[in-house]
């Protein structure tokens, strides 16, 4: 995986009224490539979330736990990070930067980024944000890339 931001998942009309969007922020750690922070947009709130268990709220540092706006809530469970999105999106983050999504099975198909449409079929995961399928991982992480984090 390369230094850079990318769209994990999201959902894929922004205008669904549980629409969110996840990114990973990959660093360098020990010369390798590491996923060193999340960046959550969801409604009106912009939730970062670092390995070391730093988390900030619409810019503003904030500490763990975190309910935000009623519809999500930040805690920490068995040394990782969680974000909850009300009945949709649970997020973690573990300090060694791996990362878990979870989505019900009702989102399925309708989401899109660089791990796919979480309907259990491989095959149809490597697209880009145009929808069209490419040749394999690495075009598709460069087609993920968030144009609005990435120089």
């Amino acid at each position: 995986m390369a230094i850079g931001n990318y769209v994990v998942t999201s959902l894929c009309n922004p205008g669904h009224p549980q629409w969110f969007r996840l990114l990973v922020d990959v660093g360098e750690v020990e010369d390798r490539p590491v996923v060193v922070a999340l960046h959550f947009f969801g409604g009106s709130s912009f939730i970062t979330i670092k390995r070391d268990k730093k988390i900030w709220v619409n810019g503003v540092p904030a500490s763990i736990p975190a309910e935000i706006s009623g519809q999500l809530t930040v805690y920490e469970s068995e040394n990782t990070v969680w974000l909850s999105q009300k009945s949709a999106v649970l997020i973690g983050l573990s300090p060694a930067g791996e990362v878990t999504v979870t989505v019900p099975k009702e989102m399925s198909k309708l989401l899109c980024g660089l791990c796919g449409n979480y309907d259990a079929d491989a095959a149809n995961d490597l697209r880009g944000p145009d929808g069209g399928l490419v040749a394999n991982m690495a075009a598709a992480m460069k087609a993920w890339r968030a144009p609005d984090f990435t120089h």
